[in-house]
């Protein structure tokens, strides 16, 4: 009885250990990914996990065990932890190796621009737990050796520190002599400058063709030849100069060591006669075109040979021209052609004569001729015979003719129409049976005749029949650019005169440099000049403002002695002034220490009197050799940064101000030199124009295109205006203006009809 009741609760008890079994959760149940290993191989019914994500991912999953099973609480995917953005390294960049985001593990690889070289050991970054490993890789410029030269070359430029893309410039000292070499070079991504150093060497030239097709040169035997020394080469008979087409000619040696032209004697050919209208020049122009050669040769369509061969000559081709015009058959309307068919072409001086057909005049026959320039001359068109005016009929009107003037013709027309003149009645005039204006009557409600304007004339336009343009006399503006017909009437367009100027004031022993006007609109400008050994007292240049031409000058005879000589930078006069010196009387200067007379052309060491003027130009030099820094530009600056000191032919670059326009017309440049202790070169930055808002709006006139704000135009830029609704422009000036150095002339528009 014992053993079964032990077998009893034994089977209990194993029953309810495998339900506590059964209850339990397994770590082998966990599926996520990149998460921490779990310590436990299993959990007990009610416990809680909380799991971790692996080095370098964020996240969180937390979970419970219930019945078995795993309950997430908290289930944040694991993902690769985020890094900022890597850094830009200065003139480099840099990409991923893979993937697009900047996550743990990935890598990005940096690279130099170009002319740039990598100065750290490491060219990458990895994203770690902690963010980015190893510092932002470094980029330097890459640099070229110093520049050396000898006594004779100078060099402008960086010479001493010469970085990739800097270019050193070469010169030689002597004006003897010339670059050997190349006289640039550029510091270049290798770190080695793109040609060597170059010397300087003698300015010559040679002389290399001396027997083919020469005749004689002289000098005779020479071949090399110095900088400006000249060489005369005569060419044989059937050869010449090919650029100049002479047979006799001299030859210099320029500066830069080239000759002026090429001496080379060539063969004379002709060229193949093109856009002479030869038919297929090319194919009967082929081969040997040399001088005294002989071609035959057809001509276009509408042109006629004027000869049957052509020969090469010094000349050309002759005869000249190869192809002559010839005038194309007249188009006559109403007419035909007499004495012969009608050809598709006619030769110069050729005559036809032709008819017109009946009903149509001149009755006549008429001859025309064709001229030297292929046209037509004499040509009368044949128009239409007017009818009699004893058989005029008015459509939906009457006439009356007077018993005793049969000429004059009154007419009428009949309700809901009018006289094509506007009028309720009008009248015509026949002059030798012929009908000048033909009487006509059309509805009240359209509009006839154009009506006359006082200084001007009315054209219907060729799209609107109901609109006309207006075209005023010189000196006239009208107030509408048309009219237009309404409810059977015109309207009334009117010219009015524009403000202006007559004829400018005489101005004795003086001209006005321009062609005199009839008038001169309101704004013109003119310029006078006085005759010679005459001084102008005044403005030069005058404006005509409201109809009336500015004060003008006057001419006034010079005084023929001078008083004391003027001031000369760094020199003094030789000798004690005076207060009066007569014409043809000079004074010598004489240079400060430490600088010389520059005597070159135009600079001298005197002064002269002539007629009341001081004459010549005096300048002294520095003795020393290099220069301070450059000066002050109005409106510019260097491009590089300031030295305190520079070589003689050392220069310097220059850029204009933002809007500003460098004036590179000579004598100006975007350098200034060191030459001799002074810097030498003109810089001018031409001036933008600004147009306000207020400015226009006081002048009637607003911007052609949407931007209403401040606006600035470049020298030699436009602006384009438009008037403002209800005005039209008041002067003669363009409403697309220009800017010339910071001027603009703006247009006016006023209120109609004022």
């Amino acid at each position: 009885m014992r053993v079964p009741v032990k077998l009893l609760g034994f089977g209990f008890w194993l029953f309810f250990f495998n339900c506590a079994r059964c209850q339990e959760c397994l770590r082998e149940d966990i599926k996520y990914k990149n998460t921490e290993p779990i310590v436990k191989a299993s959990y007990a019914d009610g416990e809680t996990l909380r799991v971790n994500c692996m080095t370098g991912y964020t996240g969180l999953y937390k979970l419970k065990c219930e019945n078995g099973e795993w309950k997430s609480s908290i289930e944040r995917p694991c993902a690769k932890k985020k890094c900022s953005h890597p850094g830009d390294t200065p003139n480099g960049n840099f990409e991923l190796k893979e993937g697009t985001e900047f996550v743990f593990g990935a890598t990005v690889v940096y690279t130099c621009m170009k002319g740039y070289e990598m100065t750290s050991r490491i060219n990458q970054r990895t994203c770690r737990a902690k963010g980015w490993d190893n510092a932002v890789p470094v980029c330097e410029v890459v640099k070229c050796p110093a520049i050396r030269t000898d006594a004779e070359v100078t060099a402008s430029g960086n010479t001493e520190d010469g970085r990739y893309g800097d270019v050193i410039h070469f010169e030689c000292v002597s004006s003897d002599k010339m670059i050997d070499g190349s006289s640039d070079i550029h510091c270049e991504e290798t770190g080695k400058w793109s040609d060597v150093v170059p010397n300087c060497k003698e300015v010559t030239c040679e002389l290399k063709s001396t027997k083919f097709g020469v005749k004689t040169i002289i000098p005779y035997g020479q071949t090399i030849f110095r900088a400006g020394e000249s060489v005369e080469i005569t060419c044989s008979e059937k050869h010449w100069f090919f650029s100049t087409k002479e047979t006799r000619k001299p030859f210099t040696c320029k500066d830069n060591g080239e000759w002026d032209y090429e001496p080379v004697c060539a063969v004379i050919t002709c060229e193949v006669p093109h856009y002479q209208h030869v038919y297929y020049p090319n194919y009967y122009f082929s081969g040997d075109k040399k001088l005294g050669a002989i071609k035959s040769y057809r001509c276009e369509s509408g042109y006629r040979q004027t000869a049957a061969e052509a020969t090469c000559t010094r000349d050309g081709w002759t005869p000249k021209p190869l192809c002559a015009e010839m005038c194309a058959a007249p188009n006559i309307p109403n007419a035909e052609i007499q004495r012969g068919y009608q050809r598709p072409n006619y030769r110069i001086n050729s005559r036809i004569q032709y008819k017109c057909h009946p009903e149509f005049e001149p009755e006549e026959p008429v001859q025309i001729t064709c001229d030297s320039q292929a046209q037509w001359t004499g040509i009368q068109q044949c128009t239409k015979m007017p009818k009699l005016c004893l058989k005029l009929v008015l459509e939906n009107g009457f006439i009356y003719i007077h018993p005793s003037n049969k000429e004059e013709i009154f007419y009428s027309c009949k309700t809901g129409y009018k006289p094509f003149t506007g009028n309720w009645w009008d009248s015509v005039t026949c002059r030798k049976a012929s009908q000048f204006d033909e009487p006509r009557c059309i509805r009240k409600e359209e509009c006839g005749a154009l009506p006359s304007v006082h200084h001007g004339k009315l054209t219907l336009t060729l799209h609107d029949p109901e609109t006309a343009d207006v075209e005023c006399d010189p000196g006239y503006m009208s107030t509408d650019r048309s009219i237009k017909c309404i409810s059977g009437r015109w309207e009334k367009p009117v010219c009015k005169e524009v403000v202006r100027c007559g004829i400018p004031p005489n101005v004795q022993n003086a001209v006005i440099t321009s062609k005199p006007e009839e008038f001169y609109p309101d704004g013109s400008n003119l310029t006078y000049v006085c005759r010679s050994s005459y001084l102008m007292s005044g403005e030069s240049t005058v404006s005509c403002r409201n109809g009336t031409w500015e004060k003008t000058p006057t001419c006034q005879g010079q005084t023929t002695s001078c008083g004391p000589p003027p001031d000369v930078n760094n020199a003094d006069p030789i000798g004690l002034k005076t207060e009066e010196y007569k014409t043809g009387e000079r004074v010598e200067y004489s240079c400060f220490n430490k600088y010389t007379l520059d005597l070159r052309p135009p600079f001298s060491s005197y002064l002269t009197c002539e007629q009341g003027e001081w004459r010549g130009n005096i300048k002294c030099l520095s003795q020393t050799t290099s220069c301070g820094p450059p000066p002050h530009v109005e409106d510019a600056d260097t491009i590089k940064l300031k030295k305190d000191e520079y070589n003689t032919r050392e220069r310097v670059e220059y850029s204009c101000f933002n809007k500003y326009t460098l004036d590179l017309r000579p004598p100006f440049s975007k350098y200034l030199t060191c030459v001799q202790g002074e810097w030498r070169g003109n810089i001018k930055c031409l001036k933008p124009c600004t147009v306000t808002v207020e400015e226009m709006e006081r002048r009637g006139i607003e911007l052609a295109y949407a931007n209403r704000q401040k606006m600035f135009a470049p020298h030699y830029d436009h602006i384009t205006f438009v008037c403002q609704r209800g005005k039209d422009l008041a002067d003669v000036r363009e409403l697309r203006q220009q800017c010339n150095d910071g001027v603009m002339t703006l247009p006016e528009c006023v209120r109609r009809g004022e």
